[in-house]
């Protein structure tokens, strides 16, 4: 996505891959972010079409966990070992 993108195709991309992520976290958890760039949405105008992605996630609110990074940070942490990808006691089972 560059700031040429119409901010519809843009919000329309993102209410795609959140509805298919959401299904897809049915089966292994995951993680989707969302670019905040002042190149993508620091225009007035593309504010009216991100809100319409906001409402549709908070559509969904009891099956996300909406976080911050830090806040995804410290539950990792939190995590006993063994449990993440190169924490010690780890076992890949793939």
């Amino acid at each position: 996505m560059t700031r040429r993108t119409p901010s519809q195709l843009y919000c329309e991309n993102l209410i795609d891959q959140f509805d298919e992520m959401l299904e897809e976290s049915q089966r292994r958890p995951l993680v989707m972010s969302i670019v905040l760039h002042s190149f993508i949405l620091g225009q007035p105008h593309r504010l009216r079409q991100f809100r319409h992605v906001i409402e549709h996630i908070l559509r969904h609110r009891d099956h996300v966990w909406l976080a911050r990074g830090g806040e995804i940070c410290r539950f990792i942490e939190s995590l006993p070992d063994g449990v993440v990808p190169g924490s010690p006691g780890y076992v890949d089972r793939g």
